[in-house]
This record gives structure tokens, C-alpha cells and sequence, in this order.
């Protein structure tokens, strides 16, 4: 199953651009694999489209492209929710 998501915010910019892009996100039968964009549920509630950084002990953090954002560490994921498959530029 797919779902078609916005970009808000800019910790993605310039890769993902708010009020532009819309994601195509895989969320069932997705593998994770170091560098995929992904879609994730923090614990906090919030959901972030990420890049995937898998670290040497195996463990896994959550990057910004915009150096503004500080990663975000496993331990405050809920859960990976999908991956992203293909993003879309909309401009109307």
C-alpha cells in the first residue's frame, strides 16, 4: 500500500520543498536500508520525513539535509511508518 503525503517544514529543503512536493510512501512490505527517505512516528506524536543513517553498532538515527535540524536518535522513534518511493514537484 502507498500513501501520498506534503512536505511541511523545511529540515528537508532543498531535497523536499513545503507546499511543493507531495511523497509517494511505501507502507507496507518496505525494507530499511542506510539512505532511504523515510517517513517516521516520533514518540512525541510528530511524524518527520528523514534520511535513514544506519550506524556501525547497528542502531539507526533519523538525518535533516538542512544542517539547521539535529539528528534524531532511535530512542525517540515510535516506528518507521514507510519509505519514500518517489517524491513530486506540484506547482499550481
Amino acid at each position: 500500500n502507498y500513501r501520498i503525503l506534503s512536505v511541511v517544514g523545511d529540515s528537508m529543503y532543498p531535497i523536499f520543498i513545503e507546499g511543493i512536493d507531495k511523497l509517494i510512501v511505501n507502507v507496507t512490505d518496505f525494507d530499511l536500508q542506510n539512505g532511504y527517505y523515510v517517513v517516521a512516528i516520533l514518540k512525541n506524536g510528530d511524524g518527520v520525513i528523514k534520511k535513514l543513517h544506519i550506524l556501525e553498532n547497528g542502531d539507526y538515527e533519523l538525518q535533516s539535509i538542512n544542517p539547521m535540524y539535529a539528528p534524531i536518535r532511535q530512542e525517540q522513534i515510535e516506528r518507521i511508518y514507510g519509505v519514500v518511493s518517489r517524491s513530486e514537484r506540484c506547482f499550481l
